[in-house]
């Protein structure tokens, strides 16, 4: 629970009318998300070979049993998907992935330093990348989508590793950025205004000029469900870059970050 605590508000334009606003036990959660297991953190395409299926080549417009061994499609070259594939299928690349919108993909892994998914492009996949993940225009990725951009140490000297997601597209799932270094959070290391610092220069180095920033901060705006619906609503209508918005860690946002921003939210 927030510590704020809780109001009264309007449900699908209906005022609340219950006797409490919270019924049974309160329990307060902790400030940060726990740590990501090193299983999770360390996913590779390692972790995937010792109980599948491997083979070179996609079979047009296949159904992967998941009843059966998972089945690991791997190339060394660029991999275009223009098919129809679904099931217990994990696709990758040495190069990378590129998803045309006339493949149909459902419940596919996909794993490439680089995946891109063509504009209009529909359908639920799991994409794991270690360098780019680009989402084009009017793409739709439907629940339980997953993007992880899993930043590895010999990427650091390319300065390219992001995840972009362009205008009139929609993630229904998890994005998930890791990165393997620095560890900007070891307070031994750095000062607090140092580790500020740091996070700042990795938020603003993958924002664009176009983008409209909206920072999650104790002090900013509160709005109800509803009045932040209409209000997220027409900023998508007004604005026509990205709407992004940033967390900040454990120290709060750099000088820098907080000029860039147009925008500061509460959630509590």
């Amino acid at each position: 629970m927030p510590i704020k605590g809780l109001e009264r508000a309007y449900l699908a334009a209906k005022s609340y009318n219950g006797t409490e606003l919270i019924y049974g036990n309160q329990k307060r959660s902790e400030k940060f998300l726990p740590p990501l297991r090193p299983s999770v953190k360390n996913l590779t395409l390692e972790t995937f070979y010792s109980n599948s299926d491997k083979s070179n080549f996609i079979e047009k417009d296949s159904v992967y049993d998941f009843d059966r061994k998972t089945s690991l499609i791997s190339t060394l070259d660029l991999l275009v998907i223009e098919h129809n594939l679904s099931g217990n299928v994990i696709i990758h690349s040495f190069d990378s992935i590129f998803v045309r919108s006339t493949a149909h993909l459902n419940n596919v892994i996909l794993i490439a330093p680089k995946i891109r998914f063509e504009s209009g492009f529909k359908g639920s996949v799991q994409a794991i990348a270690h360098k780019q993940l680009i989402v084009e225009k009017n793409v739709f990725l439907q629940y339980p989508s997953v993007l992880v951009l899993n930043e590895l140490e010999t990427s650091i000297n390319s300065k390219k590793s992001l995840i972009q997601i362009n205008e009139k597209s929609k993630v229904l799932g998890g994005i998930l950025l890791v990165s393997q270094f620095p560890d900007v959070k070891n307070p031994k290391a750095l000062s607090q205004a140092q580790i500020k610092d740091k996070e700042g220069e990795a938020i603003l180095s993958k924002l664009k000029p176009t983008d409209f920033v909206v920072l999650l901060d104790e002090n900013g705006k509160a709005f109800s469900s509803v009045h932040f619906a209409n209000w997220l609503s027409q900023k998508q209508m007004q604005h026509a870059g990205a709407i992004v918005f940033i967390i900040g860690g454990a120290y709060g946002f750099s000088p820098d970050v907080y000029e860039r921003a147009q925008f500061k939210l509460s959630l509590s």
